[in-house]
Formats: structure tokens, C-alpha cells, sequence
């Protein structure tokens, strides 16, 4: 699956977006999870790092989203990340970034 295209689809649809950056490719990278936030009535990606024991927030308008996204994936090894009720594992493998739909199974379903 292509990254880009789900991401301008949830930009596109207003889409909830939530999610957590792993691996940092450099030792020195914190911890990242992104959330969609809604700030004086407009949707917002809000990025929030962690260094050492502090909290950084970053907050991006939804037209920007996309471009800080595509940059933080070159940053980090893998994203999880959950649109509406979508969720995919993002890879990062030497600037190669591939997209896999995960399937959440809802409880209380099956046998």
C-alpha cells in the first residue's frame, strides 16, 4: 500500500488520525505520537515528543500534515498508526516506505 495515498485520503476526508513513531534510525531520537486535535474549530495534527522526561508538543495545520508525516517516517524505522477505524504498520526500510493494513478484530465478535 502506498503511505502517501492513505494519508492524503484521511487529510482529504477530515479523518481522525492516531499514532506512534518507533525506531528511531538515530540513537538520539525520541519517542513521537501524533493525534488530531481540533483547535479554534479547525482539525490540527498535534505531535508530541518526548526528551529524556519532558513532553514537546508541535502543533501543524492539516495541510501541512502530510509533508511532516513523510518526514518523520525518514526519521523512524516504523509508525503504527490508526485512521478512523483503519489501522496500518508503516516500515521504513533504507528509505523504502511500505504501508500494511493491520485488522483490528472488534470483541465480543467470532465464536
Amino acid at each position: 500500500m502506498n503511505f502517501e495515498s492513505i494519508i492524503d485520503d484521511a487529510i482529504k476526508n477530515n479523518k481522525a488520525l492516531r499514532g506512534s513513531f518507533s525506531g528511531p534510525i538515530n540513537k538520539d531520537g525520541s519517542k513521537v505520537k501524533i493525534k488530531t486535535i481540533v483547535m479554534k474549530s479547525e482539525a490540527h495534527l498535534q505531535i508530541e515528543k518526548f526528551i529524556e522526561k519532558k513532553a514537546f508538543h508541535e502543533n501543524i495545520a492539516m495541510g501541512e500534515a502530510k509533508a511532516k508525516l513523510l518526514a518523520l517516517m525518514n526519521e523512524y524505522k516504523q509508525l503504527f498508526i490508526t485512521i478512523d477505524a483503519d489501522s496500518y504498520q508503516v516500515f521504513n526500510n533504507k528509505g523504502k516506505i511500505k504501508a500494511i493494513s493491520t485488522k483490528t478484530e472488534k470483541k465480543g465478535e467470532g465464536a
